[in-house]
């Protein structure tokens, strides 16, 4: 799957600064403002989990809009991104799993920071996808090379070392012992072999 990139520091530091933090505020354990701190980096992995989903929607075609494949075609690809949804949801809103993640409940405003990336991402993907194929809608095609003649012997479907050893002066009974044919296709051979170097002793002239 491809990769996509994440905009991380966007959804955290505006988190940050709408909970009253300022450049040099302490953030740590303790501090008045490290339930805020632990709201932007919940917000900013929940993006990090957003951009995965648009990018496992743009990954499914290379070239073909996603409306072609159809959106819901691919159940399997819908299931895991139920579970990721649920299991994302469970260490933001469940208290147990604060402590374990490091992360806090976020309300509808920080959740909406990261709405948009799924469909930002994809929507990046489909423009690129769009732009691909109308480059190989214009590009011109490629000329067709004509076929290349066939060679005489090829053609009457005679072996090329057969027929040379026929114009060397071998026998139809010679080269009917050597290769284990019958007399008759060993004297077709060597027939063939003289009207090759005949037509060979036209074109020399």
């Amino acid at each position: 799957m491809r990769s996509r990139s994440c905009w991380r520091w966007p959804p955290f530091f505006v988190t940050l600064t709408a909970g009253g933090w300022h450049p040099g505020d302490p953030v740590g354990p303790g501090s008045a403002l490290h339930l805020t701190y632990q709201r932007a980096t919940t917000v900013t992995w929940l993006g990090i989990v957003a951009c995965q989903i648009g990018t496992a929607f743009a990954a499914r075609t290379d070239r073909a809009p996603l409306r072609a494949i159809g959106v819901f075609s691919n159940r399997r690809l819908l299931v895991g991104i139920g579970f990721s949804l649920a299991f994302a949801a469970a260490i933001v809103y469940l208290p147990a799993l604060h402590h374990l993640f490091g992360t806090a409940a976020l309300d509808p405003g920080q959740l909406a920071t990261v709405a948009p990336f799924p469909f930002l991402v994809w929507g990046a993907d489909e423009l690129r996808r769009a732009l691909v194929r109308r480059r190989g809608a214009t590009a011109p095609a490629a000329p067709v090379a004509p076929p290349a003649p066939a060679a005489p012997a090829e053609a009457t479907g005679h072996h090329p070392l057969t027929v040379l050893l026929a114009r060397h002066g071998w026998s139809a009974r010679r080269l009917s012992h050597a290769l284990g044919v019958g007399e008759h296709a060993a004297a077709e051979i060597v027939a063939h072999a003289h009207r090759v170097a005949a037509e060979h002793g036209r074109r020399g002239r």
